[in-house]
């Protein structure tokens, strides 16, 4: 992502359009106890600040097939290492493992009706 090659994203073209989903729910124990909302975990790249920027985005849904847009910033940091030791910190208190991204193989229409409600796939 830091490369030069800019692809914004087209809701705010201060970020990549390429971003890293890390899970994209945690289990039910941790919500329902009130511990912390169901999220999906993901990493971005802004422009302007140089900064990589791991963000929970929660699930709260306004209408049955509109979810909010409910996003929150949880690390910004320029040090790519720092931000994949806090990934992987996360991933492992939600589900027990480090991260692993996996490059999808399938299809683009599997690719929607599958790997985006896997954790790690890009």
């Amino acid at each position: 992502m830091t490369d030069g090659n800019q692809m914004p994203d087209h809701k705010d073209p201060d970020c990549a359009l390429p971003e890293i989903d890390c899970y994209a729910w945690i289990p039910a124990k941790f919500w329902q106890s009130g511990e912390i909302p169901n999220h999906r975990l993901s990493l971005r790249f802004r422009y302007s600040t140089g900064e990589f920027e791991v963000y929970r985005w929660r699930m709260r849904w306004q209408h049955k097939s509109k979810p909010s847009d409910d996003s929150e910033v949880i690390l910004k940091s320029k040090n790519l290492k720092e931000v994949c030791t806090f990934i992987n910190d996360e991933v492992r208190r939600f589900h027990g493992h480090e991260f692993e991204a996996t490059p999808c193989k399938r299809t683009d229409e599997e690719h929607h009706n599958d790997c985006d409600r896997r954790p790690g796939i890009l």
